[in-house]
């Protein structure tokens, strides 16, 4: 009876042992923390004028697919802190990381709001006319359409609970920070194998979501 009991003991804390030490289960559990460390930063309601008005939770996100894609386990701060385990340290790294991409977020959604216009140099065979994206097939978009219609899906997928934050991290980091499979795998601490099962996971998503998103 003690031998089976403690055969079950040893079989329950492998398993439980398993479940902490999964990546992707921590990829999960830091973006729950980072996003309680951006809703502190930068609550709901608190922008009240500017073109960045009541797009707070759009911030959030953004920030957050950029801290667990790659910004927050790069960070030499957080690396040093994790190696020394120094819980303090951790939790510094992780508030600075969240300041850090909760800005570049503002930036990059002014970007995105600010009216750009595709244009080609005037010349006498095609009059300087251009199609429109939406005219084109997708296979013939420029790279940064391709790239900007990607992202919109994604972020959309998140929003929706098609996807969650670690799935959109490892999209930033393969589409967006252009890292290769293995380097990718290395940073989070995953094999190649897991990380392609996550993007495969996304490419299920993606087409569908992507026929509603607006071609500008």
């Amino acid at each position: 009876m003690s031998t089976k009991h403690n055969k079950n003991n040893r079989n329950q804390q492998t398993s439980l042992t398993k479940v902490k030490l999964n990546p992707l289960d921590d990829l999960e559990r830091i973006a729950v923390e980072m996003d309680v460390i951006c809703r502190r930063h930068l609550p709901s309601g608190k922008i009240s004028s500017g073109n960045l008005a009541g797009r707070e939770p759009e911030i959030r996100q953004q920030a957050l697919i950029m801290a667990v894609g790659g910004f927050l386990q790069q960070n030499p701060g957080y690396i040093q802190a994790l190696k020394s385990k120094d819980e303090n340290a951790i939790a510094v790294a992780m508030e600075r990381c969240a300041a850090i991409t909760l800005r570049y977020s503002k930036l990059e959604i002014i970007r995105e709001l600010t009216p750009t216009s595709r244009h080609v140099q005037l010349q006498e065979y095609h009059g300087g006319f251009c199609k429109h994206l939406s005219e084109m097939q997708p296979s013939d978009w420029p790279v940064d359409a391709i790239a900007a219609v990607v992202k919109k899906s994604v972020d959309l997928a998140v929003q929706g609970g098609r996807l969650s934050l670690a799935n959109a991290g490892i999209v930033a980091m393969r589409c967006y920070q252009n890292l290769p499979v293995s380097e990718i795998a290395r940073v989070l601490k995953i094999t190649p194998k897991a990380v392609y099962l996550q993007l495969k996971r996304v490419q299920k998503v993606i087409p569908e979501i992507s026929k509603w998103v607006e071609v500008l």
